[in-house]
């Protein structure tokens, strides 16, 4: 199965054909992520969380996006629920207190530890990869498909396998794509915002 943990659609050039290839897998569990709600309902952007002088373009470009998506699409997004559990895994974006909060590699159990996760929690947010081992409970960091965020730009997913009886073996592998041709895009569509989103894409680091 395919298990996808949010932020669907904010911030790149093609929103509405990517939902469209997301609706194609037919068998993938999906949630929405933090950028998906604030598609959704705009009140709930964190402004004071964001820097004052990016703050009006990373609007414009929300705005961009719902106009992209159209009523459909945005349905589409308001009915993804905030997590999922499915078999042994727990799916959630940040964690699962938040979509805003996510986990890090330093961050403590008892941050985000729940009842709800018995075996692989899967989470995003970060734009880091990552897997952490807690006795014989998983947690894993699929990164990004669009861009990481650790210094290696490349997408990367997550592989998991469990036995149901809560052993889990878990591979973190990278992919790539045409990033040029996609910057590319983002500059031909005059995507608001997309100065950040091209330093995401090429440097794989917010600075």
């Amino acid at each position: 199965m395919i298990l996808i943990a949010g932020d669907l659609a904010a911030h790149g050039p093609r929103p509405s054909e990517t939902l469209a290839e997301l609706l194609e897998l037919g068998q993938a569990t999906t949630i929405r992520g933090n950028t998906d709600r604030y598609l959704v309902d705009p009140a709930t952007v964190p402004l004071r969380n964001w820097p004052a002088d990016e703050a009006p373009e990373r609007l414009r470009s929300l705005a961009w996006t719902r106009e992209q998506l159209g009523d459909d699409g945005l349905r589409f997004l308001a009915g993804l629920p905030a997590q999922a559990e499915i078999d042994d895994c727990l799916l959630v974006h940040g964690s699962p207190a938040s979509d805003e909060k996510g986990i890090f590699p330093t961050t403590p159990l008892e941050a985000f530890d729940t009842p709800a996760w018995r075996c692989v929690m899967a989470c995003g947010h970060t734009h880091v990869p990552m897997h952490r081992r807690f006795g014989g409970r998983d947690l894993v960091n699929a990164g990004s498909a669009a861009w990481n965020l650790d210094g290696d730009p490349r997408p990367s997913f997550a592989l998991v396998e469990t036995d149901g009886n809560g052993a889990a073996a878990i591979a973190l592998e990278r992919v790539d794509y045409d990033r040029a041709a996609v910057v590319n895009d983002l500059e031909t569509r005059k995507v608001p915002w997309r100065e950040n989103v091209r330093r995401f894409i090429e440097g794989g680091r917010v600075n």
